[in-house]
């Protein structure tokens, strides 16, 4: 995805939500696994294409499964995840913003639920890009400190050595959140 030239990118990705209708019409029975696929490939497509009609598609797609993931703590942080790519582009990034947060704290409130540590530490990672970028529109020192907390989970729950990339990405997240947080109480 990321070496990707941008074409290809927005191609793979109409592919993709191509093959995941075609999946989800042969299921009678919807498999949950591939509800976040499709929302979150929506939320990509938006984010690379910025085309208003994956936007829509990505709106519909959430309100259409949120009743059947509400009590899937792995599914909702995806979704979560798909709404935090989306705040990047979306004119309603607050709202965006708002409901990323709101769908991982629920997640992590179901913990309990036999959530691995890595899920545990991904949806602390998804929730710490919520509130960082939720500081450059309301509280910044708050919810800079709260995402803080959530990388600083991500770095004692993935250790170095066994996770090197996603240690390595919560600690970049951490010294940017760090600057900013200096940045915003020198002025």
């Amino acid at each position: 995805y990321i070496l990707s030239p941008f074409k290809n990118r927005e191609e793979n990705l109409r592919t993709a939500i191509a093959y995941f209708k075609k999946a989800e019409a042969l299921r009678e029975n919807l498999n949950l696994e591939i509800l976040p696929s499709i929302i979150y490939a929506y939320g990509m497509l938006f984010d690379v294409s910025h085309d208003p009609e994956a936007l829509k598609n990505f709106k519909t797609a959430v309100s259409a499964y949120q009743s059947k993931i509400a009590d899937n703590p792995a599914l909702l942080s995806e979704i979560a995840g798909a709404y935090i790519m989306v705040s990047g582009v979306d004119e309603e990034k607050e709202k965006s913003l708002r409901t990323a947060i709101a769908l991982l704290k629920k997640s992590l409130k179901q913990k309990k639920r036999a959530i691995s540590d890595t899920r545990f530490a991904m949806m602390n990672f998804f929730l710490g890009k919520a509130y960082f970028r939720m500081a450059e529109l309301e509280n910044p020192e708050q919810n800079l400190k709260s995402a803080i907390s959530c990388f600083d989970i991500v770095v004692n729950k993935m250790p170095e050595k066994v996770y090197p990339i996603d240690y390595t990405e919560a600690m970049l997240e951490l010294g940017i959140v760090y600057l900013q947080l200096h940045q915003i109480s020198s002025d």
